[in-house]
Parts: structure tokens; C-alpha cells; sequence
């Protein structure tokens, strides 16, 4: 009887622990790349929304399906530099003309949860900056290593570069 109830008390107290983390989005861990890039924001933002182009210049997103429309899953395909490839189903939370946001959740709100924005400024007609940055945060996020993310959203950004400006 004191055993079920010794459980059931670590149980609220991690489930408790666990909501507080998804409400407070803490701890947190950020990593960011930026890109000028010679091209307009419209021409740099609508290669960044043409995701079944991804395979054909994409050195980290290497595959991506799905539908720009706020609440819908993208299926991606992840190639972190020095890393295995990975799938993820991430849910696309923003896509604005200028910023364009997915999160992925390791099965519980406050668990794992990362973000990837991606953020299109004007610098001039004829040129912009890609602002990419990956926040994780939760439970877990102390232990995340964001640095092969961060290298693969480098190139990436790099890759997005050369495909616009050419």
C-alpha cells in the first residue's frame, strides 16, 4: 500500500514537473546561422517554401512533404553532418511571407520539444538575410546537442544561397 502510494506520488510530481517544463519552455538550448544571400526576400522565401524542390539542392533537409499550412505535418528527412539520416513528422506552426516555424516533440509536450525558425529580412531589393535558428527546450533539452543541427542548417542556408543567387 505505501509502495502504490510512494508511485503514485513520483508519478504526479514528474507529470507535474513535466507540464511546468512545457509551460515555461524551460530549460532551453539555442543555436543560430545567418546567411546574406544576393536575391530578393520573395525569391529566397519561395525557394524556402517549395519543399518538393528540397531534394534537388537540399544538402540537410534532403526530402520534405507536406502542405504549407499552419497546424500541418511535414514529413522531413534529415541529414546532420556526420550523422545517420533520420526522419521526423514536425508540425509547421508558422509560414508568414517572412518567417516560416516547425517544432518537433519527443513524444510529450515538455519532454523534447525543438523548434527550427527560419526568418527571410529585407536588406534591399535585391538582397536579404536568412536568420535560421533551432531552439530546444524541456526536460531534456540540458543533454540536446544542437551542433550537428546547427552545421546542417548552415549548409543548408549556404545551399539556399547558391540555388537563388544562380
Amino acid at each position: 500500500m505505501l509502495l502504490a502510494g510512494v508511485l503514485a506520488l513520483v508519478v504526479v510530481l514528474a507529470g507535474a514537473t513535466l507540464a511546468a517544463s512545457a509551460k515555461l519552455d524551460r530549460p532551453s538550448t539555442t543555436k543560430a546561422v545567418e546567411q546574406v544571400i544576393d536575391a530578393s526576400r520573395k525569391t529566397v522565401w519561395n525557394a524556402l517554401i517549395d519543399l518538393d524542390a528540397y531534394d534537388e539542392w537540399n544538402p540537410y533537409v534532403t526530402r520534405a512533404r507536406g502542405e504549407i499550412v499552419i497546424g500541418s505535418d511535414l514529413e522531413l528527412v534529415l541529414s546532420p553532418p556526420g550523422e545517420e539520416l533520420r526522419e521526423a513528422t514536425v508540425e509547421l506552426l508558422t509560414a508568414t511571407g517572412r518567417k516560416l516555424r516547425w517544432e518537433d516533440r519527443l513524444l510529450l509536450p515538455g519532454l523534447r520539444d525543438q523548434e527550427v525558425t527560419f526568418r527571410v529580412f529585407e536588406v534591399s531589393d535585391e538582397r536579404s538575410r536568412l536568420v535560421v535558428a533551432v531552439r530546444s527546450e524541456g526536460l531534456l533539452s540540458p543533454w540536446a546537442d544542437l551542433e550537428p543541427t546547427r552545421r546542417g542548417l548552415e549548409r543548408m542556408a549556404a545551399a539556399l544561397a547558391r540555388r537563388v543567387e544562380g
